[in-house]
Order: structure tokens, then C-alpha cells, then sequence
């Protein structure tokens, strides 16, 4: 693709924001999949069910992998269960 001055622009398709808490990843990355028009998804917002209590991780894969099926999307979070994934 290139812009109006001639210069190549590269589309991004899949993006995955990793951080340490509170250092603005769900806020980048909802920003970004809005700009990018891609698909979001917060990890944390999946993974933390009920009273703190973590999903199974065979249904948290399922998920996330069903998630990045997609062809674009945008994803935030640390989770070594899924990094194969992602």
C-alpha cells in the first residue's frame, strides 16, 4: 500500500500488547483495534471468571484460539498458556 506522498505503508493484521499491570495495555490495545478496525480481546477480561476463579486452561485455549482464527485482530495480556497461540 502505499500513501498519498509515495510512501509504503504496512498494514498491521494481528497485534499482541504485553505488559506489567496497569501500564496501559487494554487502553493501547482497544485503542489500536479501533484504529486498525480489527477485533479485540483483553486476556485478563477471558481468563478471570467469577470470584478471581481462573478458566479452565483447555477452555482459555479453546477460546483464544478460536478468537485468533480471525484474520485481524488485536490482543492484550501475559499469559504464558496461550503465547504458543498468540
Amino acid at each position: 500500500m502505499h500513501d498519498d506522498r509515495g510512501t509504503t505503508r504496512i498494514r498491521l493484521t494481528r497485534v499482541v500488547v504485553q505488559g506489567t499491570s496497569g501500564s496501559g495495555k487494554s487502553t493501547l490495545a482497544s485503542t489500536l483495534a479501533d484504529v486498525l478496525g480489527a477485533e479485540y480481546l483483553e486476556l485478563d477480561a477471558l481468563y478471570k471468571q467469577a470470584n478471581w476463579t481462573g478458566l479452565e486452561v483447555e477452555e482459555f485455549r479453546a477460546r483464544v484460539n478460536a478468537f485468533v482464527a480471525q484474520p485481524r485482530w488485536v490482543v492484550d495480556g501475559n499469559y504464558s498458556q496461550v503465547r504458543d497461540i498468540l
